[in-house]
């Protein structure tokens, strides 16, 4: 997804959750068009694609927030900085909930970030963020996500031009959260 908003102009990605190093590899690994973690375990053995690959993601047009989980009001002095050094056209956020204010917690702080973010949409950026999925979603018989699940999703919801929901649901069975799910289970979300 990040790597698709690269190839359109320049942008700021902001990771509250991941190091630049690993989101520079899993750009690599989706160029590649491999699995992140053949990278990560050292499984890629072309060497040569690889340091042309990681070349030609560090010239992509992207500025990167490195100072780990940023104030909203420094997110906002980043963007307005980045713009005015190569223009900016998005901002991504991963994720939205690990965004620091100070005196928030649970989904006050999403809904700060939130509204910091939506004013910098409202400047002509396109701006993509991720929020956590909210844990009570684990006692609903059926678990397939949905948009109110989106912690602090009253502020999502308000301000989002649009919601996109991704999960895989081996996910679930990995973690342990489905042992009470039928092994048959199928989401009725998704399409056949």
């Amino acid at each position: 997804f990040a790597f698709e908003f690269c190839q359109q102009g320049p942008g700021l990605i902001i990771p509250t959750e991941m190091t630049v190093s690993q989101w520079k590899l899993r750009m690599v690994a989706y160029e590649l068009g491999r699995d992140y973690m053949d990278l990560y375990l050292g499984k890629y053995r072309d060497i040569n694609r690889l340091m042309e690959t990681a070349a030609y993601i560090e010239g992509l047009p992207i500025q990167w927030f490195k100072n780990g989980s940023p104030t909203p009001a420094q997110i906002q002095a980043t963007v307005r900085s980045v713009d005015r050094a190569q223009g900016c056209e998005w901002v991504i956020v991963d994720g939205v909930n690990d965004i620091s204010v100070p005196g928030a917690e649970g989904p006050a702080i999403t809904s700060t970030a939130v509204t910091c973010l939506h004013e910098i949409a409202r400047s002509g950026k396109v701006v993509a963020c991720t929020a956590h999925m909210n844990r009570d979603s684990k006692q609903r018989g059926n678990k397939s996500p949905n948009p109110r699940d989106a912690f602090g999703s009253s502020r999502v919801e308000q301000l989002a031009s649009r919601i996109l929901t991704l999960w895989r649901p081996g996910h679930l069975v990995e973690t342990g959260e489905a042992e009470e799910m039928p092994e048959d289970y199928t989401d009725p979300n998704v399409a056949k």
